[in-house]
C-alpha cells in the first residue's frame, strides 16, 4: 500500500532530520563507488573533510532543504588527497570512532542534479590538495 504525507509534515520531518547538523557536523567527499547504503562502511579515499558550522541548513520548502548559503569554497590545506569526487558522507561530528553516520549523497559537476554540484573551476568534479572547489548546491530531499 503506497502512502503520502502533507509537504508540512514532510518539511517539519526534514528540519527535524536536519537539526543533527545544527550545531555542526563533517561532510567527507570521497571518490570511488558510494556504499549501498549510509550503515556500510566507507569506501574509496577523502579528497576533502569539510566542517559545518552552526544552521548549517536552511528551513525545509517543499521537502527540500538546502545548505545554508553554502559552503563558499573548500580549501583543504591539508589536502587529504587528489582525485574526482564521486559521492559524500555526512557524520553528526568530527570524523572519529564515536561520530555517527547520518546521509550519504552523490557528488556531481555543474547541472549534473547530483546531491551534491562542485565547480572546480571548470564545472567539474576534480579536487586537488592545493585548489579550490566551490560547492555549488548541497540539497537533501525526502
Amino acid at each position: 500500500m503506497a502512502y503520502s504525507i502533507s509537504i508540512a509534515a514532510a518539511n517539519a520531518t526534514l528540519d527535524a532530520f536536519l537539526s543533527t547538523f545544527q550545531t555542526g557536523g563533517v561532510i567527507e567527499i570521497r571518490n570511488g563507488v558510494r556504499p549501498a547504503t549510509a550503515d556500510t562502511a566507507a569506501t574509496g579515499v577523502v579528497l576533502a573533510t569539510v566542517p559545518l558550522g552552526t544552521n548549517a541548513f536552511e528551513a525545509a520548502g517543499t521537502t527540500t532543504a538546502r545548505l545554508a548559503g553554502l559552503v563558499a569554497a573548500i580549501n583543504d590545506p591539508l589536502g587529504d588527497a587528489a582525485g574526482s569526487a564521486t559521492w559524500f558522507r555526512m557524520y553528526d561530528n568530527a570524523v572519529t570512532a564515536s561520530a555517527v553516520r547520518i546521509l550519504d549523497g552523490t557528488v556531481g559537476a555543474l547541472a549534473s542534479g547530483a546531491d551534491m554540484e562542485l565547480d572546480d573551476g571548470a564545472g567539474g568534479t576534480a579536487i586537488t590538495t592545493v585548489d579550490t572547489v566551490t560547492i555549488a548546491t548541497l540539497t537533501v530531499s525526502l
